[in-house]
């Protein structure tokens, strides 16, 4: 399967740099994870409802990008999820 990622700047599981603009042919197998200026938050140094949400989302996507960065503030997390998503969804 042959990706443009032109508008994306993505590093895979196996940490390969995708160079923008270009076309890079992702493997069977091969997870695209977001290349994210912000600090991630360690899953050990998340709360319990980040943790389990961290392990759901590695289990769905192989990543936890999302719940590792909004680590750093817990309370928008909990606003997102319980106040905006699920109201939303």
């Amino acid at each position: 399967m042959e990706v443009d990622v032109a508008r994306f700047n993505l590093a895979t599981s196996t940490e390969k740099r995708v160079q923008s603009p270009s076309k890079h042919k992702f493997e069977e197998g091969e997870v695209m994870k977001p290349d994210t200026f912000l600090s991630r938050v360690p899953r050990e140094k998340l709360n319990v409802t980040m943790q389990s949400a961290f392990d759901r989302s590695m289990t769905m996507h192989e990543d936890a990008t999302f719940v590792e960065v909004m680590g750093h503030a817990p309370a928008i997390y909990e606003w997102y999820q319980n106040d905006f998503y699920k109201k939303l969804f």
